[in-house]
This record gives C-alpha cells, structure tokens and sequence, in this order.
C-alpha cells in the first residue's frame, strides 16, 4: 500500500435501546458518531439480550488502526455512559452492539 494512503478500519455500532446513542472517538482520530433510536427496543432487566436480534439501527465509522478512547452516551441523563479504550488493528472489521441493562441499588 503506498505510504500516501492512509488505511481505515471500519466500525459498525448497532445500537439495541429505545435511546438515540453517540459514541466520541478519541485516538489517532477524532470521530463522532450518532446512532437513531431503535423504536422496537426496551430497556433489559437484569442482563442483556440473549441474542442479538437482527434489523437495529446501525451506523459505521472508518478510523485508523490504533488505540482510541471511546464514550459512549445516550439522550437520557439517567443513564450512565460507557467509557473504556478499544484498539484496532489493522485489516479488521469491528460490530458493536449497544443495550441498556437496569440496575438496582
């Protein structure tokens, strides 16, 4: 591959909660990406899905390989948002699937 070109992994975030999710990418590039509301979803109790039901809003980001923090939030303030740091290799395709579970306590 010529060095001029920069080579991208691709992301695909499926998003499983009644919530419009964004998710902020923080690495070798900075990307925002915001994912519709699934209109069929619920929030879980307990634990998550059992399988992962096909047809959920999805969007896809292309970033560089490497290490990226990643924030992941919902457009309900009573929710409290994901944070952690993935890395991504190169020549790999990635899915996520995001899902609300309750917690009690």
């Amino acid at each position: 591959m010529p060095e001029d070109l920069v080579h991208t992994e691709t992301v695909t975030i499926n998003n499983d909660a009644p919530y419009t999710l964004t998710l902020e990418f923080q690495g070798p590039a900075s990307r925002t990406v915001t994912v519709p509301a699934c209109g069929g979803c619920h929030v879980y109790s307990f634990i998550g899905p059992i399988f992962c039901p096909s047809g959920r809003p999805e969007e896809s980001a292309s970033l560089p390989p490497g290490t990226y923090h990643v924030t992941a939030r919902v457009d309900d303030p009573s929710v409290i948002a994901f944070a952690g740091d993935w890395t991504l290799e190169a020549d790999t395709a990635y899915s996520y699937r995001f899902y609300i579970v309750t917690r009690f306590g």
